[in-house]
């Protein structure tokens, strides 16, 4: 099993942007609701295509990629969806459909989105 660190940039939260790169290390979501998070290591073939997608978007993964043997373990963590006073929510959730918050609140987890140069998703 396997974690993979990057940079993420050119992404949006809610409505309001921040030109920034942040520091991640990737987990496959394994449920994300009311009582919480949970997520699990990816097994080769998964980071293999997180990799692909990577490559294929290099505006919102600039820097190196560092991947790391894990035990196969993953984390779970309970809902703590108060306001934080940091610009930055703790968890960043891509997905599919992802769909962000219409207001200025930041949670601890929150879905993005990815976007060009412009900020456009």
């Amino acid at each position: 099993m396997y974690t993979l660190n990057t940079q993420l940039a050119n992404f949006k939260y809610n409505q309001d942007f921040k030109k920034m790169i942040v520091n991640v290390t990737w987990y496959r979501l394994e449920s994300f609701n009311d009582a919480g998070i949970s997520a699990f290591s990816f097994s080769k073939e998964e980071l293999n295509l997180l990799q692909s997608f990577i490559d294929k978007n290099p505006m919102n993964f600039p820097g190196l990629q560092f991947v790391k043997e894990t035990p196969g373990e993953g984390f779970n963590t309970p809902a703590i969806n108060g306001l934080l006073k940091s610009p930055l929510p703790i968890f960043l959730i891509l997905s599919k459909q992802s769909v962000l918050r219409p207001d200025d609140e930041v949670c601890q987890s929150m879905m993005i989105v990815l976007t060009d140069k412009n900020y456009e998703m």
